[in-house]
């Protein structure tokens, strides 16, 4: 087909049109505004277009608000304010400059303190700062939900104008963390949620202030809202909120180990259709390289992802928009970033779904992320997947685009010139030539490559002359004339004069390809796939606000929501199949069936096994019958095996090490890294043999002087100060150090604690906890440190475990307890300075030591390694006994004090001291009934409920600690659970091989014991041969066999031997 050429602009006379820049320099959309679906926003991400400004949320002369907001509108019976002492409004017509707010006034005496807030409001259309300050004031006061909810409108209102001033003017002035507070307080009481969320996920527009809320502790509690929320629209809000939190790989990372994306699959895309589609663009956006998406597939999203999708098409009602179909395909997009995930969807059954959108979809998106998702499960030398995708359609799907999308949309095109590159880099064999030319790919590519270059958008340009270099590479000389027919170098060669450095490279690179030498064209072939971006493949995408989104075909575009619950979609059955080797055949509703015959998806779900501690998916493949009968043999065609079972048909099984078919040569063994150790060595079917096994199948961990771990209780983060031979240094006076120790998965119960040192300096607000904690030298020849500072002036009560509502998080609690103990102290220093005006200890820094043996080492809490005293386990620790106490005077004199009688604040110091001494205890598993962590029964014991100071400095301080510990304990934690270093270990584990390496080490190993053997049995046939026959003796001419002489004829030499008989 020959294209006449195009009219290709300048790139510095033409008008381009308005589109925010890439991370990669690249222009994402050149679709005119009419026709164009979404469009980039931000930093590298697409953003669904805003038709002008929307519409004001709450209506005029009214509060009252249906939709995703109408459980924090305010209600029309509000109360009514007699004079003066009703509140100025955010919407009040009267201007209030922002220098109006008044700050807390405090009346303090000697026993009470007294804090009288006076609030104002600014008026509608008050500046940024002036609205914060409102919100930070009632917060701070009576926390009327309604007032503060009106101000929220209005910044959302100001925030949703085109530019982004407003963002910047709202982040400055502190909405992030006012947002956040917010956020944690109604996250309790689970009113008038939504907006607060729907407001700080606007807000994120950057990485930066993404960084700051996730900083804030948003995260915890968005996940919180997302698991335990029974309101489809809080849910897909909360999600919506993490996708713009996810910015970077830093935070997904984070996101990912909180077992986000096992939430999406059960939460988001099992749900209502709007926590659906948002679940799946933020399944998506957690995607940043591929130790995030192996992540992920450890935590089971792959069979959700493509079950959704399968779900997604099956449905095709009314109400299932474009967006839902591009939602669903997204994830699959980002996930495949090898060629391992790429198997696991052709196997969990998206190939066909997906290929689907691409032949029968008309729309611009769907067609530019089904393409976008075909060139991303490719990959170089994937060629299995590329003969899966042409068997299934997808070159027809291809080329069709170019000619159903609107002329003015280039935006699909450079998918379309991406997936042709992956197709001519995954297979150079003659089955991809064939079926790329039958389908007219090369012909859609000259129309893509002529429409792209009537625009200027440069990623098109590079994107569609790479495809034109490998396309030309893979189809040989015929379709290198095509190409040269069609006016194709033409085209290349005028943009590679008009366009950018990058366009000029890759349009030099296609021509060359297409018109050089041998040499040239090989060179050229090769250098385009070199430039290719492998890395990913697929931009990022952050949706719209779901309060922004309407369901149904006949809603406005702006509509908030409705309230009403979404009846819940029962969910998605797959029918069960045995995974087939080769491609299943085509099935009706794709490419080349009947289009009007229905879509009914026949989906393969494997067998996955998902391992712990970050170990890779296990699947097991039926590949048919073993040598005994009635028995499967199964092989593992992934990546790392642990317990690999092979099922008998009577339902019992068996190790697969044991199956004697091809034990010998069809096993394998790797290395990996997994968390639990194992110390005894696998039971072998070769075991009776005598045959030696090593001691492991893990090697220990090694950790050096300086390292940092944490135990599976996770409350503390311990350093190693030093690694001894026969005893911690200066315990006997030697000092026989090591710079590291083996450690190989033995429990902590031989450690406890030796020191603990507390120091507080109240005119900083600024605690902080040290502990120390050693080990037995038979087990574990550590000293261990860790070190908790926290600044009581930026907390309030229960600022840590607030964070998170939903589900008990011990290392929150376990800080929440010491900052009461350090708030305490804080208090009786404080109350003691007062009665003595200012003339006593102004800081303190006292050290409690263990009164364990430490040569050798004997602990309390560990019956096999002896005891002390039998009692211990159930009397309170004594803390009485200091090792040093320091005192700092407000005159500036330092006093040091060892055992000394009660002074003022000694009793706060104590129970400061019994909380770390729990906490310690409680994170290396020590969970006697003494810990008043976990038996509440011992804290009238163990603690002090009142501080008094003796004379002159009499005062008396309740201990907020004693008061509210009821509300912290006991921890819901697993206690019966030893304690151990949570670290990974390299184990040394059997894997199946495939067929094809099975039947030739088989073979191999036939034939090398075949030759073995024969050689073995000629050897001992030639030797019970020899000894058939006497000795051969050469005498006199004679040779004596079997008692005959043989000599020759005396008559005529060289005659007939004559054979004497002797009788």
């Amino acid at each position: 087909m020959d294209f006449p050429l195009p009219e290709i602009p300048s790139y510095g006379a033409m008008p381009r049109l308005p589109v925010a820049p890439h991370p990669r320099g690249r222009p994402v959309s050149y679709c005119a505004p009419s026709t164009q679906e979404g469009m980039y926003s931000g930093s590298g991400s697409f953003q669904f277009p805003t038709p002008g400004p929307p519409p004001p949320l709450v209506p005029s002369g009214s509060l009252e608000q249906t939709g995703a907001y109408s459980n924090y509108a305010v209600q029309s019976n509000q109360p009514t304010y007699a004079g003066s002492q009703q509140p100025r409004r955010a919407s009040d017509p009267e201007r209030l400059a922002p220098e109006s707010f008044s700050t807390p006034t405090v009346t303090a005496s000697a026993t009470t303190v007294s804090v009288s807030t006076v609030t104002s409001y600014p008026a509608h259309g008050a500046n940024p700062k002036a609205l914060i300050t409102a919100i930070k004031a009632e917060i701070a006061g009576e926390r009327r939900d309604a007032l503060i909810d009106e101000n929220l409108l209005e910044i959302r209102q100001q925030i949703s104008q085109p530019g982004r001033e407003a963002h910047f003017r709202f982040i400055a002035a502190g909405g992030v963390a006012v947002l956040v507070d917010l956020l944690k307080i109604r996250s309790v009481s689970g009113k008038s949620l939504e907006v607060v969320v729907d407001m700080l996920g606007m807000l994120e527009e950057d990485s930066h202030t993404a960084h700051t809320a996730f900083q804030e502790g948003a995260g915890p509690i968005l996940i919180g809202i997302m698991s335990k929320s029974q309101n489809p629209n809080a849910v897909a809000l909360a999600i919506w909120a993490l996708s713009r939190m996810s910015r970077d790989a830093q935070i997904a990372k984070e996101l990912v180990s909180n077992r986000l994306g096992s939430l999406l699959i059960e939460k988001g895309l099992t749900g209502s259709p709007q926590p659906s589609q948002v679940a799946s663009w933020c399944m998506g956006n957690l995607v940043y390289n591929e130790m995030l998406a192996d992540a992920l597939v450890n935590q089971g999203v792959v069979q959700g992802v493509s079950n959704h999708l399968c779900k997604t098409v099956e449905s095709r009602s009314p109400e299932t928009r474009p967006e839902d179909y591009c939602a669903a395909i997204y994830p699959v997009a980002r996930l495949s970033r090898s060629i391992k995930i790429a198997k696991l969807f052709h196997r969990a059954g998206c190939v066909k779904p997906l290929l689907w959108c691409l032949n029968n979809s008309d729309d611009p998106d769907v067609l530019m992320w089904s393409a976008r998702a075909v060139g991303c499960l490719m990959r170089p030398n994937s060629g299995d997947m590329a003969k899966v995708l042409l068997e299934g359609g997808a070159a027809q799907g291809l080329a069709r685009l170019p000619r159903v999308i609107p002329k003015d949309c280039i935006r699909p095109l450079e998918s379309f010139g991406f997936a042709i590159q992956r197709f001519g880099c995954a297979e150079w064999g003659t089955g991809t030539r064939k079926a790329l030319i039958e389908a007219g790919i090369l012909d859609s590519l000259m129309l893509a490559l002529k429409t792209a270059s009537t625009t200027a958008y440069p990623q098109a340009h590079v994107d569609l002359a790479l495809a034109v270099s490998l396309l030309g590479d893979i189809g040989g000389g015929e379709m290198r004339e095509r190409i040269i027919r069609a006016d194709g170098v033409e085209i290349l060669k005028r943009l590679a004069i008009l366009g950018s450095p990058e366009v000029t490279r890759a349009c030099n690179t296609a021509v060359t390809s297409l018109t050089g030498n041998l040499f040239t064209r090989n060179a050229a072939s090769a250098k385009s796939a070199l430039v290719h971006d492998w890395s990913g493949g697929c931009p990022d995408y952050q949706p719209i606000s779901p309060s922004l989104t309407a369901r149904g075909p006949s809603s406005h575009p702006m509509a908030p929501m409705p309230l009403t619950d979404q009846p819940q979609s029962p969910p998605y059955m797959f029918q069960s199949s045995p995974l087939p080797l080769s491609p299943p055949p085509q099935q009706q509703g794709y490419p080349g069936s009947d289009p009007a015959t229905p879509y009914t998806p026949q989906i393969q779900q494997p067998t996955v096994k998902y391992g712990e501690y970050g170990n890779t998916t296990i699947e097991t493949v039926k590949v048919g019958k073993s040598g005994v009968s009635g028995e499967n043999v199964e092989y593992f065609n992934s990546f790392q095996t642990e317990n690999v079972t092979v099922a008998r048909d009577d339902g019992t099984s068996y190790r697969t090490s044991e199956a004697t078919a091809y034990a010998l040569t069809g096993f394998e063994t790797i290395t990996i890294a997994q968390g639990n150790f194992t110390n005894q060595p696998p039971h072998r079917w070769y075991n009776s043999l005598g045959y030696a096994s090593p001691e492991t199948e893990c090697d220990p961990h090694i950790f050096n002087v300086g390292d940092s771990f944490t135990t599976n209780y996770t409350l503390f983060t311990w350093t190693i100060l030093s690694v001894y031979d026969e005893a911690p240094v200066g315990f006997n006076g030697t000092n026989l150090r090591k710079s590291s120790v083996a450690y190989n998965g033995t429990n902590l119960d031989n450690c406890d604690f030796a020191t603990i040192r507390i120091t507080a300096d109240p005119s900083a607000w600024v605690a902080t906890f040290m502990g120390t904690v050693v080990c037995n030298i038979t087990y574990f020849p550590v000293v261990l440190s860790t070190t908790w500072t926290m600044n009581l002036a930026s907390y309030g009560p229960n600022d840590m475990s607030v964070v998170t509502p939903f589900y008990i998080d011990p290392v929150a609690y376990v800080a929440d307890m010491l900052m009461y103990a350090g708030g305490d102290l804080f208090s009786s220093m404080k109350a003691a300075l007062s009665a003595t005006n200012n003339t006593g200890t102004a800081a303190m820094s006292l050290v409690l030591e263990s009164s364990i043996r430490l040569v050798p080492l004997v602990f309390c809490h560990n019956p096999r390694l002896g005891s002390i005293d039998s009692s211990c386990t159930q009397v309170p620790p004594d803390v009485t006994e200091l090792l040093s106490l320091n005192l700092l005077s407000t005159d500036g004199t330092i006093n040091t004090r060892g055992n000394v009688p009660r002074f003022p604040s000694l009793g706060a110091a104590e129970n400061a001291l019994q909380a770390m001494l729990a906490a310690i205890r409680l994170d290396i598993g020590n969970t006697f009934p003494n810990n008043f962590m976990v038996n509440p029964d011992v804290i009238n014991k163990t603690l002090s409920s009142t501080f008094t100071g003796q004379a002159p400095a009499n005062f008396t301080v309740y201990s907020e600690l004693f008061q509210n510990l009821k509300y912290l304990v006991p921890l819901e934690i697993a206690s019966s659970q030893p304690a151990v270093i949570v670290t990974q270990y390299l184990c040394h584990v059997p894997r199946a091989k495939s067929v094809g390496q099975i039947i030739i080490s088989v073979m191999v190993a036939t034939l090398s014991m075949f030759s073995s053997g024969w050689a073995v049995f000629i050897m001992m046939s030639a030797y019970f041969e020899t000894r058939r026959y006497k000795q051969v003796d050469a005498y006199e001419g004679r040779i004596n066999i079997k008692g005959n002489n043989v000599h020759e004829s005396q008559d005529e030499p060289g005659a007939i031997p004559l054979l004497e008989s002797h009788r």
